[in-house]
């Protein structure tokens, strides 16, 4: 899966922003097989939004390719999409020009507005007849499970695009440690287990690692866990404490603790929730 693409390969800042895109659009294929929904994301930088791939550049249901098949459709949608026209925060279920439903938000980052997020669509009335009924409680339910892993992917973007930290490209033991990460990625990965196979002190990996990475050592490996934790909870049978254990966490309370403190859900109800969907 493309989400749990090794991390070591996203600080080559020639990829920063192809990464993102292949992220996303492979997030955006787990929403469509999950809920029938579609994830369209448009980029507050002109830029970028053209390097995305236009499965989530575009809408993708049937009933706005058929719409924007008009030049009159097209520049209407286009319009209504514009994300400087969105400036709320919280997801608003908006109707398209052409009588679809669909939620949208902004999304911001430290730095100011991101982008907009749409999910959709969805139908008020019994046509067009090849989009789901809307229900506010089910596509609140969708919202609320994209909407950390989006906030995931622009931080994993803005790490990419930080020049500030040249180091993350040029320093070959950073490199091994991110290829350590990939591969090895386990609670019971130790700062100090790491640093003694490169030649380091503790003390000194820290602080290359967070200067080079912008982030430390073992809140990267907690969130590369979260990320693999999420995955499997959809995709696999395997019993949540199981799945605790085969992460490496000892106790199965405190994953879900820090599970519950990534997603907003326990994993027992963010599985749930999301096979609700499907």
């Amino acid at each position: 899966m493309l989400l749990d693409q090794p991390v070591g390969s996203c600080y080559n800042h020639n990829m920063k922003h192809g990464v993102f895109g292949l992220r996303l659009a492979e997030l955006a294929r787990d929403v469509h097989r999950a809920s029938a929904c579609w994830l369209t994301w448009k980029d507050a930088d002109p830029l970028l939004a053209e390097q995305l791939p236009a499965l989530v550049r575009v809408h993708q249901h049937p009933c706005c390719r058929v719409a924007k098949a008009d030049p009159d459709g097209l520049a209407a949608c286009m319009d209504a999409d514009a994300p400087d026209n969105h400036a709320g925060r919280e997801p608003a279920a908006l109707r398209c020009p052409h009588g679809l439903i669909e939620l949208r938000a902004a999304i911001h980052d430290p730095v100011g507005l991101a982008g907009l997020l749409c999910l959709g669509a969805w139908r008020d009335g019994p046509t067009p007849a090849r989009c789901p009924p809307y229900e506010a409680r089910r596509a609140m339910a969708v919202w609320r499970l994209i909407h950390p892993r989006i906030i995931d992917l622009l931080a994993d973007r803005r790490l990419m695009a930080d020049r500030r930290h040249p180091a993350a490209i040029t320093d070959p033991l950073i490199a091994q440690a991110l290829a350590i990460i990939d591969t090895e990625a386990s609670a019971r990965l130790r700062l100090g287990a790491v640093a003694a196979r490169l030649g380091l002190s503790p003390s000194r990996f820290s602080h290359r690692f967070t200067a080079a990475c912008g982030i430390s050592f073992g809140r990267l490996v907690q969130q590369r866990l979260m990320q693999q934790a999420a995955r499997r909870l959809v995709h696999s049978r395997l019993r949540i404490i199981d799945l605790a254990l085969d992460l490496g966490y000892d106790s199965p309370d405190h994953f879900a603790a820090l599970f519950r403190r990534h997603t907003g859900l326990s994993p027992a109800r963010y599985r749930r929730q999301i096979h609700l969907e499907a």
